[in-house]
């Protein structure tokens, strides 16, 4: 059951995400360019930018560490919501919640990943 409702959680979390998309054409061209990106670039992006475009990049860097570095990927995702709490971005707060709730379910700590997910709302 708890599986259950939080694998209905994450796909509410992609539709919001999908109707974001389908609204902002460019965000799945955005997102194909970026997912690409090899850690390096994505490091050497987050060093030179600052506000919006390194907390998307530390998104980006914790997401493509989830399944290699678990607590790299956890550690990134705190930072840009720290980052994204700071300026009040709410689309960085929201994909650092996204992605803290995903390394959740990982480890099987699904209260965890409950709780996270019902704050990215």
């Amino acid at each position: 059951m708890r599986v259950f409702l939080l694998f209905s959680l994450v796909l509410v979390f992609n539709s919001r995400i999908l109707a974001q998309a389908i609204r902002e054409k460019s965000i799945n061209d955005q997102f194909s360019e970026l997912i690409n990106l090899s850690i390096e670039t994505i490091w050497q992006r987050i060093n030179s930018y600052k506000g919006k475009e390194r907390i998307d990049y530390l998104n980006l860097l914790s997401y493509k560490y989830r399944s290699v570095r678990v607590d790299s990927s956890r550690s990134y995702a705190l930072q840009s919501y720290k980052e994204a709490m700071a300026i009040r971005y709410d689309r960085g707060i929201f994909y650092s919640l996204q992605i803290q709730a995903l390394l959740e379910t990982q480890l099987n700590h699904l209260d965890s990943a409950r709780s996270i997910a019902v704050q990215a709302f």
